[in-house]
């Protein structure tokens, strides 16, 4: 059991002072003093609770514990090495697809630019935007590198991580009259019957709203389908109709609050996960590109939005 954090300094003294098999001739290539570089040596021993190295007038030498450790920490610092290598490289280039529906463009779209142009400024970044259906078979036909996707079905050959979860809501024009009074809340079942303006059948919110209401054996009363985000804004400040849809569809309108009625559905929310065909064949520049996503997820912050670490366990 390891006491402590091993420090990588720590291993680089013990691998050079094996090497050269004394403590003061290590120090001085290293640029220390031999008792800094034995007092760290004698820390990480404590650390594994193990001799390491047999000390002598003549040197050191590795005990039989110091001869095993030694492979394996040059292992490590190879593949340290390796990582600071490919980091490099991934920094100086490369290319990265992403795709995103225009609610998630809305909301991470910006800053996800402004983090991958700071730690990869000569990286050539491809930003689709387009509905969750594209995505899947673009992802799959290997367009794209990475995408955010919605309600993601078991099965599926991607490797996913589930980010969080929006709220859906009601929304109408606040010039309208209240459809349901000054209610916060409202159940599915209160929806029955009423218009809506909803996007196509293929878009992943409309199919994830559809398996709602078909599991209350019910069906959304649609007279209009709008996959055009900007469209779907003006048609409803216009009063043509309300939606159904997560906050971020207005998050980014400004003073959204005074132009639209958000009345939440209870029990309803849409997942935002991060899919790709496989880390393993990503390249650093998308391996780099897939934690910023992650990051900006994670600084998401607000009511609407509830991430993967705060949902409750079953």
């Amino acid at each position: 059991m390891i006491r402590n954090k091993l420090e990588l300094r720590q291993l680089r003294y013990f691998v050079r002072a094996v090497e050269l098999g004394s403590l003061s001739r290590a120090a001085a290539e290293l640029g220390t003093v031999p008792s800094t570089l034995s007092q760290q040596i004698s820390r990480m021993e404590n650390s594994v609770s193990t001799r390491l190295l047999a000390r002598s007038a003549r040197g050191v030498t590795p005990t039989a514990a110091g001869v095993e450790f030694y492979r394996e920490v040059q292992l490590a610092l190879r593949h340290v090495d390796h990582a600071a290598t490919v980091a490099q490289g991934a920094r100086a280039g490369g290319r990265v697809s992403i795709g995103l529906a225009p609610t998630t463009a809305d909301m991470v779209g910006m800053s996800l630019l402004r983090r991958l142009r700071e730690r990869y400024p000569l990286l050539h970044i491809n930003l689709m935007e387009c509905p969750t259906g594209q995505l899947s078979q673009m992802l799959n036909s290997r367009k794209l590198d990475l995408a955010i996707l919605f309600d993601v079905e078991e099965g599926q050959r991607w490797d996913s991580k589930l980010l969080g979860s929006e709220k859906i809501y009601f929304i109408e024009s606040l010039r309208s009259t209240p459809t349901f009074g000054d209610k916060n809340r409202i159940s599915l079942e209160q929806l029955e019957g009423i218009p809506l303006i909803l996007p196509s059948a293929n878009n992943g919110l409309r199919r994830m709203l559809n398996a709602s209401f078909s599991y209350l054996s019910m069906q959304p009363n649609t007279v209009i389908e709008i996959d055009a985000l900007g469209v779907l804004r003006n048609a409803i400040l216009e009063g043509i109709g309300p939606t159904l849809h997560a906050w971020s569809a207005i998050a980014s309108v400004p003073n959204n609050i005074e132009l639209y009625r958000m009345v939440e559905v209870e029990g309803v929310t849409r997942s935002n996960s991060l899919c790709c065909l496989s880390q393993e064949e990503l390249s650093m520049a998308a391996l780099g590109a897939r934690l910023s996503l992650i990051e900006c997820f994670r600084e998401l912050d607000g009511p609407n939005f509830t991430h993967q670490d705060d949902t409750p366990s079953p």
